[in-house]
C-alpha cells in the first residue's frame, strides 16, 4: 500500500474490514453494548439481532464490540456447515482456542459421541479435525450440548455471534434457535447471548425459525449521517497522514458516496493514494472533484455490475427491480403495500393478466429485494428505504426490454395511502 510518512493507508474497503474510524456508530454501540452489560451483570441471555444492507459495516461493528469486551463476555464466532446449520467442530475449535477455553471444548467432547474433534494441538496454533469438514457435525444435539457445557462451566457469559446469518437456511435453524432458549432457561445463572447479524431479511427468516424470536431485540444499521460522513473519511486522512481538506471537499465526498459507508472507504483509500502519489497534503473541491472521483466512479460500477446480477436472475425479478427504482423516482414514501402493489401491476403491464393475478410474485420479488438489501426498513423510518439509493439509478439504465414505463401518477397515488395508513 502507498505510504505517507512512513504510514500505511489506514483505509480498507471490503467485506468486514475495521474502518480506521467508528464514526457515526455510538449509538449502535451503546446499545450492543447494554446487552453485553445485561448478559454480564443481570444474567440476561437471549438473542439479539443486527441488521442492514451489505456494506454498511455490521462484521466491522461486531469485531469492534468483541474488542471493547472481550475482557467481560467470552466472544465465540458460530460457522455455517455445508448443509446451511452450524458447523459444531468448527465451534468446538473457536472455543478451544479462546483462553481458558481448552477444558470446556474437551469435556463438551466427551458428552458427545458422534463427533471427533483433535483439539492437541490447540495450544500452539495447530488444529487436527478427525472428521473430513464436509461431514462435520451438525445434529441440534451436539450444539445443545456444547453450549449448555459452555454455560455451566465458564468463568465468563458466552456471546455466540453468527455472522452473515441470512445464509442460515438449514433446517436446524429453528431447533437451534429453541437449543439457545432451553440452555438459558435452565441456566438462569449462566446464560447465553446469541448476537445474530445479517441482511435486511434476515429478522423474517429467524422470526420463522422460533415464536418468540419476534420478541427478541433488533438493532437496524443504516447509512451514516451527514457529519459522520464527513468524519469518517476526513479524520483518517487528517489523524494518519496529516492531510488537510476543505468542508466543501468533504461535503463533496459523502454526498457523491451518500454516506454509504463502503464506498466512503473507497473514497477514504483513493485520497489517500492520490495524495501519496501527487504529494497534495490538503484537499480542495478541485482535488476530489479530479481523476480521484473518476476511479471511485469505475470501482462503483463494477460494485453494481455485481450487485445488478443478483436483481436480474429472472425476467420476472428484474421488471420488479425496475419498478421499484423508477417508483423511487416520485416518491420516497412507500410501503410493502404500497411496492408490492406496484410491482403487480409493472408484472401484469409485462406478461399481460390483471394486477391481481401477479400479486403473489409481486410479494415473493419484493421480499427478495429485501433480502438483497435493494430496500429495506430503516431505523425510525415508517416507510420502505432503498438500501444503496445510487444502485436504483444504475438499474434504471438496465431496464428489461419488456418493461413499460410507470405511470407516474399511481405511484404517487400509492405513496399517498402509504402516508394514510401510517397516520391512521
Amino acid at each position: 500500500m502507498t505510504e505517507i510518512n512512513g504510514k500505511r493507508n489506514p483505509f480498507r474497503p471490503g467485506a468486514g474490514k475495521y474502518p480506521p474510524v467508528f464514526a457515526g456508530r455510538e449509538r449502535d454501540m451503546a446499545l450492543l453494548a447494554g446487552y453485553i452489560d445485561n448478559l454480564c451483570l443481570d444474567q440476561d441471555g437471549g438473542a439479539v439481532i443486527l441488521y442492514g444492507p451489505r456494506g454498511n459495516g455490521k462484521t466491522a461493528l461486531l469485531n469492534h464490540l468483541k474488542r471493547a469486551r472481550q475482557a467481560d463476555a467470552r466472544f465465540i464466532e458460530l460457522k455455517l456447515a455445508a448443509d446451511g446449520n452450524i458447523d459444531n467442530s468448527a465451534l468446538l475449535i473457536a472455543l478451544a482456542k479462546s483462553k481458558g477455553g481448552k477444558r470446556i471444548a474437551e469435556m463438551a467432547i466427551t458428552f458427545i459421541k458422534n463427533i471427533r474433534v483433535d483439539l492437541g494441538g490447540v495450544g500452539i496454533g495447530r488444529v487436527d479435525i478427525g472428521l473430513d469438514r464436509a461431514a462435520a457435525d451438525t445434529s441440534n444435539a451436539s450444539f445443545a450440548c456444547i453450549a449448555e457445557t459452555v454455560a455451566q462451566q465458564s468463568d465468563l457469559p458466552l456471546v455466540l455471534v453468527l455472522d452473515d446469518a441470512q445464509d442460515w437456511q438449514g433446517g436446524g435453524r429453528a431447533p437451534a434457535l429453541k437449543a439457545v432458549q432451553s440452555v438459558n432457561a435452565d441456566n438462569p445463572k449462566s446464560p447465553i447471548l446469541l448476537l445474530i447479524a445479517g441482511t435486511p431479511g434476515t429478522p423474517a427468516l429467524m422470526d420463522r425459525g422460533a415464536s418468540f424470536m419476534p420478541r427478541e431485540p433488533r438493532v437496524p444499521l443504516g447509512l451514516l449521517d451527514d457529519a459522520a460522513a464527513r468524519l469518517a473519511v476526513e479524520r483518517p486522512l487528517s489523524e494518519h497522514g496529516g492531510i488537510g481538506s476543505d468542508p466543501d471537499a468533504m461535503a463533496m465526498v459523502a454526498a457523491d458516496a451518500q454516506n454509504y459507508p463502503y464506498f466512503l472507504q473507497l473514497w477514504g483509500e483513493a485520497l489517500w493514494n492520490d495524495c501519496a502519489d501527487s504529494g497534495c497534503r490538503h484537499i480542495t473541491a478541485a482535488v476530489a472533484s479530479g481523476p480521484v472521483k473518476a476511479a471511485i466512479a469505475r470501482k462503483r460500477e463494477d460494485y453494481y455490475r455485481s450487485r445488478f446480477g443478483e436483481l436480474s436472475r429472472s425476467r420476472g425479478l428484474h421488471i420488479a427491480v425496475t419498478a421499484v427504482a423508477e417508483a423511487y423516482q416520485v416518491s420516497a414514501n412507500y410501503d410493502n403495500i404500497a411496492l408490492e402493489g406496484l410491482v403487480a401491476a409493472a408484472l401484469a403491464a409485462a406478461n399481460g393478466g390483471n394486477t391481481s393475478e401477479h400479486e403473489d410474485e409481486a410479494k415473493t420479488h419484493l421480499a427478495t429485494m429485501v433480502e438483497f438489501g435493494f430496500v429495506w426498513w430503516p431505523a425510525g423510518r415508517p416507510f420502505v428505504a432503498p438500501g444503496i439509493p445510487s444502485l436504483m439509478a444504475y438499474v434504471l439504465k438496465r431496464k428489461p426490454q419488456a418493461y413499460r414505463p410507470m405511470d407516474a401518477a399511481t405511484a404517487r397515488r400509492r405513496s399517498a395511502e402509504a402516508r394514510e395508513r401510517e397516520s391512521g
